[in-house]
């Protein structure tokens, strides 16, 4: 009563005398290695999406901390027929943008009292670009998309 029945050399082997044991281990190392090749591609996705969020924001931030340094009433611009000087406000740009991740690669007015800056921010598989523009409301001018 106590001796274990084995099955026969026949059944414990599939067809073809092949046998399956450890066939499910192969077949669940395939699977969680397409599993995280599928987490490492959304990573990337991400890291990507969140990188172009935060060079959006950068240049938000860096017009508008440029606008505000050139932001002159309108009538003594015009009174005194004067141009905004851009070199303290791209300065400006340039500082909000690096401590917000960033790097300022271009700064220029157009019109009056609009700045426009384009900057970059690094990540592993290239850079992220953005464009903004910061002015008074009377100036709209849209920032121009590379």
């Amino acid at each position: 009563m106590g001796r274990a029945v084995r099955a026969p050399a026949a059944r414990r082997r599939g067809r073809a005398g092949c046998t399956d044991v450890g066939s499910g281990s192969v077949l669940l190392v395939a699977v969680v290695l397409v599993a995280l090749a599928l987490a490492l591609v959304l990573a990337a996705v991400v890291q990507a999406q969140a990188a172009r969020s935060s060079a959006r924001a950068a240049a938000d931030l860096a017009a508008l901390a440029a606008a505000r340094e050139i932001a002159i009433p309108a009538e003594v611009v015009l009174a005194a027929g004067l141009r905004p000087d851009s070199g303290p406000a791209c300065a400006r740009a340039g500082d909000v943008a690096q401590r917000n991740g960033a790097r300022l690669t271009s700064c220029s007015t157009q019109g009056d009292l609009v700045v426009r800056v384009e900057v970059t921010r690094g990540t592993r598989w290239g850079a992220a670009r953005a464009v903004a523009a910061a002015g008074p409301a009377s100036a709209r001018i849209s920032p121009s998309r590379p």
